[in-house]
């Protein structure tokens, strides 16, 4: 998994919540097309019981990726869980294309190929966590 922070939020305004990158192929369909972008994720794991806590991910909608706390941070405490935050593509920092010209520009912008961005991730995510008693 490729990781970046570049600060695009305050780390104040994060607090122990940290800004990362993913690597996603721009089209998930089409094994002919090779493109990637860089798909925001943000992962705290300040309530995180490594041998037993479960990975929360949270899809964030169809706007800039804002990471918070609330009901999310409490069912993290409460489980003891690490807690993900996905940045939808076409949204926030999360853009497949660079140019915005045409209508072709949009042709990747769908559920499906979202729903295969957090699929893909999730993977990762759990390839990258080290085996835990109560598994993942």
């Amino acid at each position: 998994m490729y990781l970046r922070t570049i600060g695009l939020i305050s780390a104040s305004a994060l607090g122990d919540i940290q800004e990362a990158w993913h690597t996603s192929k721009v089209d998930h369909f089409n094994s002919m097309n090779k493109a990637t972008y860089q798909q925001r994720y943000f992962h705290d794991d300040e309530y995180w019981s490594a041998d037993e806590g479960p990975l929360l991910f949270y899809i964030c909608g169809e706007g800039t990726c804002n990471p918070s706390e609330g009901f999310f941070g409490q069912m993290a405490q409460t489980l003891g869980a690490k807690q993900y935050w996905l940045e939808h593509r076409y949204y926030g920092y999360s853009y497949p294309v660079n140019n915005w010209n045409s209508t072709d520009a949009y042709q990747f912008l769908s559920s499906e190929q979202a729903l295969e961005d957090l699929a893909v991730f999730i993977a990762e995510v759990k390839r990258a966590t080290p085996p835990r008693k109560s598994g993942l």
